[in-house]
């Protein structure tokens, strides 16, 4: 178990992975550099498991990980995790669903992105990521997740208000 403050790398991009990381609190964000600027690929809460895709394939990490606030963070090496899968049948098979469904979380990711217009891309978003209370994201953070600039995410974020879908508070966004 490691602890990481908010704004600390967990790795780099290109870095070859040794370990496998379960997010057990705060936030993660798994981002690259396209063109000077970071776009964020994913955002992890307690749970996620993140980092094993690139060991199984012996590839180097595709994006960053930081601690988006303080973080704790498990982690396992890849030699025990092998070992494991092999002698517990049903945890390799939990861990193929869980590579699935991150799978399928993506393409939903891509489908949001072709959404549309902004608005559109925002409320799927929300939609999917919402739960009764809220999701707590930054409006950069959120930027960065559909590929747009702060100020248009907040644009879009006041019509959507205005409109009576969403309310905003301080790093918190609701479904109304």
């Amino acid at each position: 178990e490691e602890r990481y403050a908010g704004g600390t790398a967990i790795y780099e991009r290109d870095a070859l992975p040794e370990r496998v990381h379960i997010l057990r609190s705060g936030m993660v964000e798994l981002a690259r550099d396209l063109g000077g600027r970071s776009a964020v690929v994913q955002l992890l809460r307690p749970g996620s498991v993140f980092g094993d895709v690139p060991l199984f394939l012996r590839t180097g990490e595709p994006t960053e990980a930081r601690a988006v606030d303080d973080a704790t963070v498990l982690s396992i090496d890849s030699v025990t995790l092998f070992g494991l899968l092999g002698r517990r049948p049903m945890l390799a098979r939990r861990w193929l669903v869980s590579v699935a469904g991150r799978m399928a979380e993506m393409q939903d990711r891509v489908s949001d992105l072709l959404a549309g217009g902004l608005d559109r891309q925002v409320a799927s978003w929300l939609l999917r990521e919402g739960s009764g209370d809220g999701v707590a994201v930054s409006q950069l953070t959120l930027a960065r997740l559909l590929g747009a600039r702060r100020t248009s995410v907040n644009q879009a974020l006041r019509r959507l208000e205005a409109d009576g879908y969403i309310s905003t508070g301080y790093r918190r966004i609701a479904v109304v």
